[in-house]
């Protein structure tokens, strides 16, 4: 179990179980924040594009993505991020012309949005349609900044049981109970 009120979920089902003893984690009431505080920080920039996957379009479709990019960028920047901790990842949602199912198709290293979106359509649909224009319906950035590692505290090893510093009463599914404070 995990979380603020990890320890009273366990602590119900188990009574409901018929279980006597059960074993908590000692970080229990912090590991959600915990993995919180690991995980990257994300801001994301869309923006409806409504235009045809062709060359003639392309710096058009360049603009927007660049433009998007420094916005998502800067959010993360007002955070404390520095530009070299921010990865981007460039995407165009497409879909052939026609068709009502559009794939998000993330930037490939040779740029080339159409040879992984036939791929993609062909490996989901079974089929390609050739003779079709693709359509970029939206144009979306995701910025990415890697959480700082946290620091690691040593903990004493365990000694004696701990004992508690006061009583309280709390309510539980059984009423209310004198419950140990530690």
């Amino acid at each position: 179990c995990f979380g603020g009120a990890g320890g009273q979920h366990a602590c119900a089902i188990a009574r409901e179980l018929g279980i006597s003893k059960i074993f908590i984690h000692r970080f229990a009431g912090i590991l959600s924040a915990y993995g919180m505080g690991l995980a990257d920080v994300v801001v994301e920039q869309q923006e409806p594009a409504a235009t045809i996957y062709q060359r003639e379009n392309w710096p058009l479709i360049e603009e927007r993505l660049e433009i998007l990019s420094s916005k998502a960028k800067q959010k993360l920047m007002k955070q404390g991020y520095e530009t070299d901790q921010i990865k981007l990842q460039l995407y165009l949602n497409l879909r052939y012309h026609g068709t009502d199912t559009a794939m998000m198709v993330l930037q490939p290293e040779d740029k080339d949005y159409e040879k992984d979106f036939r791929a993609m359509y062909l490996r989901e649909f079974g089929f390609d349609l050739v003779d079709r224009d693709i359509l970029v319906d939206d144009i979306r950035v995701r910025a990415l900044a890697k959480s700082p590692r946290l620091k690691k505290i040593s903990i004493p090893a365990y000694q004696k049981p701990p004992q508690p510093i006061k009583s309280t009463q709390c309510y539980f599914d059984g009423g209310w109970q004198t419950t140990n404070i530690y």
